[in-house]
């Protein structure tokens, strides 16, 4: 607490000119409501402590997103208007001091909900229970069809084309290699089968993610094995932690130069190897080079990726005049996004962020294909203002607390848990708009419960093999 406090200082001491103390005293407010949480789990018990830190990493969320960039923002201005470019034709004066206040009290908003639902209108309710009782095969059996067919999903255009495969497919990959991960823990795990899954199923699947381009995810895998340690030794990996926002300070300025080759037209027949050399040129090409001008354009695109809290005051500003309030059309897909595409094949597809950023002038009104991302809070906003804030950030507090008693709750076994953290895992990075982020939330957790429920107690082919390995 203390090192939080020295760096609050240095920051405050040290800021852009151009950055008024009370803007800057209200980001340092929104820093130290995120860390709140994460302090209070960490005094918990190992027997206390959610196995999934929710709560801790939403507050990390809000703190590194929406109040850390201010302190940054400088870099985005455009020296001929004096005005901040966050994206595109997005453009602000200067951080809102309405919007931090909006995201303190939300945040204020959202813990107390949270606390106080688990104490009494969820207290009672059971939790995601799994078959306690089966033979070690059957779930080796169970994760190896995971691990597989996430790793079919990741290098098979034809698997990626199937009816809502990556609904399911995408997020077993964290609940496979997890649960061999905490098997080989404990020594349940035959040396020939973690070797396999740890020195070859394993890093294809991380190749296969890294050259995506996307840097979301690789941050998440980091944070899911750092909530596995966390369960396994009982307190936190602080190296892995260091070394979660140093990969996504490295890697982020190559993004630029790698989506350019990767994400154009040349990119759509690439095979992953070809991705991977493209991918290494892009690391050399940015870090290798002694264009000073070109790595501090990179950063500054760093800059804007995470300063969502200039999102929030563009909205702020701009709603509702000259845009109107959005009156909850951005939720109606809550009501579809549950069904999945193999039993509705012309579910409408989600363009929620592209039709937000033509809205509000951050895309040009001909941009079809480009999304723009839209925080949870952020979405509030647009659609119901303050007043939607203080009610979204409530319910979201609501669900949380729901949420965690019956996934993430202390004394679950191995699989619960690693099942829960799976279902859970995105639910913190709430930079996309709500429904896009939980549309999958139930078929997701209704899947997982019948495969392992069924698969656990149903015969299958193959164990008195495996006993014997």
């Amino acid at each position: 607490m203390a090192c939080v406090g020295v760096f609050s200082v240095v920051l405050f001491l040290l800021r852009d000119e151009t950055l008024p103390a009370v803007t800057a005293l209200l980001a340092l407010v929104i820093i130290w409501l995120g860390l709140v949480p994460v302090f209070l789990y960490l005094r918990q018990t190992r027997e206390e402590r959610p196995p999934f830190p929710l709560m801790p990493l939403s507050g990390l969320f809000y703190a590194a997103f929406f109040g850390l960039p201010a302190f940054f923002a400088f870099r985005l201005r455009d020296p001929e208007t004096g005005k901040i470019n966050f994206f595109g034709n997005g453009y602000v004066d200067a951080i809102s001091l309405e919007a931090q206040a909006l995201v303190i009290g939300g945040m204020a908003l959202m813990w107390a909900a949270y606390a106080g639902s688990k104490r009494t209108i969820w207290r009672s309710i059971p939790h995601l229970g799994l078959q306690r009782a089966f033979s070690l095969p059957r779930l080796q059996v169970l994760l190896w069809g995971l691990a597989l067919g996430h790793l079919a999903y990741l290098y098979s255009p034809v698997v990626r084309a199937l009816p809502s495969a990556g609904q399911f497919l995408q997020p077993v990959g964290y609940l496979a290699f997890g649960m061999f991960y905490l098997l080989w823990c404990r020594g349940d795990l035959p040396r020939w089968q973690a070797a396999v899954v740890f020195l070859v199923v394993l890093p294809l699947a991380l190749v296969a993610v890294l050259t995506t381009g996307a840097m979301a995810i690789p941050v998440l895998i980091l944070i899911f094995f750092a909530v596995l340690y966390l369960r396994v030794r009982g307190r936190p990996p602080w190296l892995v932690i260091v070394a979660i926002p140093v990969f996504f300070l490295v890697a982020y300025p190559t993004t630029t130069y790698y989506r350019g080759h990767a994400w154009g037209a040349a990119g759509q027949g690439m095979t992953t190897v070809e991705k991977a050399q493209t991918f290494v040129r892009a690391v050399i090409s940015t870090y290798g080079s002694v264009d000073r001008g070109r790595f501090d354009r990179e950063t500054v695109g760093l800059v804007r990726r995470v300063a969502l809290i200039l999102t929030l005051t563009h909205v702020v500003d701009k709603t509702p005049d000259p845009v109107p309030y959005w009156g909850g059309e951005t939720y109606k897909p809550l009501f579809t996004s549950m069904i999945p595409r193999a039993v509705w094949p012309g579910k409408p597809e989600e363009r929620t962020g592209n039709a937000f950023g033509r809205r509000y002038g951050i895309l040009a009104e001909t941009e079809r294909q480009l999304s723009f991302n839209l925080p949870w809070i952020t979405e509030m906003y647009a659609n119901f203002g303050r007043a939607g804030v203080i009610l979204g950030m409530a319910l979201v507090g609501l669900l949380f607390g729901f949420l965690e008693r019956f996934l993430a709750r202390p004394g679950m076994t191995a699989l619960e848990f690693v099942t829960g953290t799976t279902i859970l895992l995105p639910l913190f990075f709430q930079e996309s708009n709500f429904s896009l982020m939980t549309g999958s939330l139930l078929p997701l957790t209704v899947s997982l419960w019948l495969y392992f429920t069924v698969g656990l107690r149903v015969p299958l082919p193959g164990f008195r093999f495996l006993r014997r390995l």
